[in-house]
C-alpha cells in the first residue's frame, strides 16, 4: 500500500475481516484508495457481492485481515492457530475469498515470496485454490534457470506457469511445490528483490503484461 501510495497509484483495498464475528460473511473495500486517502471508509459486500473491474484499477487483497493505523476498530488478523482453523472452515465453504477474486485467479500467475509448504495452512490454501490455478505441461527442474528470466511475462507464455522463491527449501517442500504445479528457486527473496529492482525498467508496463 506504501508503495502505491509513494507512486501515487490508485488502487482498491480488499480485506477480508478474519476474527470479526460481526463481518464473518463480509468483505472491506476501500474504492480508489489512492484517490480518496486514507481516512475513507469502507464498504461491506457479501464475498460473491464484490464488483470490481480489474481492467481499469490496481486491487491489493488480504485474506489474512489487516491493521489499520487510522481506524483500529477494523483491526483483523490470523494469529493464532484457532485463527487459522477457524479462517480456512471459511476458505472451503468459498466464503472467505471473492468469487470474483477465485475467477480472476484462474487467469493469472502466482509469485509465492519466502513462502514455505512446511507451514500446513499455506498448504490447505493452495489446495483449495488449485482448482481454479492455471494448468502447465511441465515445471522446470527445482533451482535451475534464471527466476527473472522466466517470470517475462513473453516467456514460457503457453505453460502459464507460477513461481515460488524460497532459500534453501527442503526436499519435501520442493516436490509439494511441483505437485502443486509451481517452479521453485532456491534464493534468498531479499537477492530476488533486489535484482527485480534493478532490472523494473526494463520489464513491460502493466498495460502491455495484463
Amino acid at each position: 500500500e506504501k508503495a502505491f501510495q509513494k507512486l501515487n497509484r490508485p488502487y482498491d483495498l480488499v480485506i477480508y475481516p478474519t476474527d470479526r464475528d460481526d463481518l464473518a460473511n463480509a468483505v472491506l473495500c476501500w474504492k480508489d484508495r489512492g484517490h480518496e486517502g486514507t481516512n475513507s471508509r469502507p464498504t461491506e459486500s457479501t464475498p460473491n457481492g464484490l464488483s470490481i473491474d480489474f481492467s481499469k484499477t490496481n486491487v491489493i487483497y488480504k485474506m489474512h485481515g489487516s491493521i489499520d493505523r487510522i481506524q483500529p476498530r477494523l483491526d483483523s488478523f490470523v494469529i493464532t492457530e484457532e485463527d487459522y482453523v477457524d479462517f480456512l472452515s471459511r476458505l472451503i465453504t468459498r466464503g472467505a475469498i471473492p468469487a470474483q477474486i477465485m475467477e480472476c485467479f484462474s487467469r493469472r500467475r502466482f509469485l509465492f515470496l519466502g513462502y514455505g509448504l512446511n507451514d500446513w495452512n499455506l498448504r490447505v490454501v493452495l489446495r483449495n485454490l488449485r482448482s481454479v490455478l492455471p494448468a502447465k505441461s511441465q515445471a522446470a527442474p527445482p533451482g535451475n534457470g534464471d527466476p527473472l528470466a522466466d517470470l517475462h511475462p513473453d516467456a514460457n507464455a503457453a505453460n502459464a506457469k507460477s513461481w515460488a522463491i524460497q532459500y534453501q527449501p527442503s526436499d519435501l517442500e520442493t516436490a509439494l511445490w511441483r505437485a502443486r504445479r509451481v517452479d521453485i528457486y532456491d534464493q534468498d527473496v531479499n537477492v530476488f528483490a533486489e535484482r527485480l529492482r534493478q532490472i523494473a525498467p526494463t520489464l513491460p508496463s502493466a498495460e502491455d503484461s495484463v
